[in-house]
């Protein structure tokens, strides 16, 4: 399909992302549209903010009004529509559940995970296609197997999971944002990173041959990407001290009260 169309690398990696609404992934997917036809309003989300904090002030600032292509998950939606009309079926049945679209990705899944299709709980994400709900072991099998492709066995799968693995060591930043936790992590051709909702990140570390995966139980992703960076140095993970020092400065740990003044640190702590 990308080659029908003649993406780049950078407009094939966004749709692996949950973009912020930067300049970059804006323009990419406004060219992603404009290759394929697919119109913005066909996306099935309401038009929203970036959730890159100082972009979406100056765009309220400015006058801009809310798009559907500042949602994080416009690039996945794109890619869904895409992926319906590759199989031969309504465009805008690409969010329902009975889809030809949905049973594909629930078929993925499955072959990632080892958790057969009927298993598998599914829920509604806050874009509004459906989520699939599997143990957090299966999360981390699934990481693994992204990042140690050879063990996939379906060929055609592994080979997919190869390409775009790769091309998102490159891409990085269309996972997320500049400065970012997934994009940093991921700039690391041993490790692949993910954010989710409601305090879950998963990890593939290819060095290790370790998938990991962090759940905050009350639901803050924050919380889950500043435990991320201990969970690595948990498992024995290496990493020049250069790219430590990014990855850290995210998610310092200072808290300060109202006044600028640091009152205290939060640490992570796991129990293995």
């Amino acid at each position: 399909m990308d080659k029908k169309y003649g993406f780049t690398d950078s407009e094939i990696a966004v749709f692996s992302g949950s973009h912020w609404g930067e300049d970059i992934h804006i323009k990419t997917l406004e060219s992603i549209l404009q290759k394929t036809g697919v119109k913005e309003e066909q996306l099935i989300m309401q038009p929203t903010y970036p959730l890159n904090p100082e972009r979406r002030q100056e765009l309220i600032y400015q006058g801009s009004g809310p798009r559907r292509l500042y949602h994080n998950c416009a690039g996945k939606h794109i890619a869904l529509i895409l992926l319906a009309r590759e199989l031969g079926e309504a465009e805008g049945n690409y969010w329902k559940a009975e889809s030809k679209v949905q049973k594909t990705i629930l078929d993925i899944i499955s072959e990632l995970t080892d958790i057969s299709a009927d298993q598998i709980r599914m829920g509604v994400d806050g874009c509004g296609v459906p989520v699939y709900a599997v143990p957090l072991y299966a999360i981390a099998l699934s990481f693994l197997r992204l990042i140690c492709s050879d063990l996939i066995r379906n060929d055609e799968l592994r080979g997919a999971v190869e390409r775009n693995t790769a091309l998102l060591h490159v891409n990085s930043i269309m996972l997320d944002g500049f400065n970012r936790s997934c994009a940093v992590f991921s700039s690391r051709p041993d490790l692949l990173s993910k954010a989710g909702a409601l305090g879950v990140y998963a990890m593939g570390i290819g060095s290790l041959r370790l998938g990991g995966v962090v759940k905050i139980s009350d639901g803050d992703n924050n919380k889950a990407e500043f435990c991320a960076p201990y969970l690595l140095r948990k498992l024995g993970y290496k990493g020049d001290s250069e790219w430590w020092k990014r990855l850290e400065a995210i998610q310092s740990g200072d808290i300060y009260n109202d006044n600028g003044t640091l009152v205290g640190k939060q640490n992570c702590v796991f129990n293995f």
